[in-house]
This record gives structure tokens, sequence and C-alpha cells, in this order.
């Protein structure tokens, strides 16, 4: 709803007509029932435990939870990029198109 609100009060600004604001509209709502839907098929799978397959296995020991913590925080600053460009990239597409003229 709130992208659909966003549309409606900058509809003159990106020149939005009705059928192309009911298009997008569509497409969240599309977007959102199928990540509910994905959701909620992992949430079902891990409370049913599946094949035993969902097993938590924790640090046995601090140093090796040290070790999953820098892992993890190292992961974070390497993707960090990636994504930071994608985000770029994504605020680029969504930009008028006066600004380009």
């Amino acid at each position: 709803m709130a992208a659909f609100s966003f549309l409606k009060e900058n509809e003159e600004k990106f020149w939005l007509t009705p059928s192309k604001r009911a298009q997008i509209f569509n497409q969240a709502v599309t977007i959102q029932l199928t990540t509910f839907a994905m959701l909620s098929m992992v949430f079902y799978a891990i409370m049913t435990n599946e094949g035993g397959r969902f097993t938590p296995t924790y640090a046995s020991n601090f140093p090796l939870f040290i070790v999953k913590l820098a892992c993890v925080m190292a992961l974070h600053f390497v993707i960090y990029p990636e994504v930071s460009k994608g985000m770029n990239i994504m605020k680029l597409a969504n930009q008028h198109p006066s600004m380009f003229v």
C-alpha cells in the first residue's frame, strides 16, 4: 500500500496514467504474495523439520563462536559494495525522465 500511495501522490511528477499505476500496483501485490508464500513454505519446513534437515548447529566452544562472528562481519563488509551498486542502479532507473534531457 505504501508503494501505491507513493505513486498516487507523485502521479503528475512521474507522468503515470491510471492504467500504468494499476499495472505497477498489480505487480507490487503479486511480488508481496509470492514473497509471503515463499516465507510461509520455509516456515512450515522449519517447523516440521523435514527429514531432520533443520537442526540448529551452534558453536561448540567460544573460539569457534568468535571465528564465526568475524566471518559474518567480513562477509557483510565484502557484500556491501555490491549491494550499494545495485541500489544506485535502481535509484537511477527510478529517476524522472526529464532529468535525462
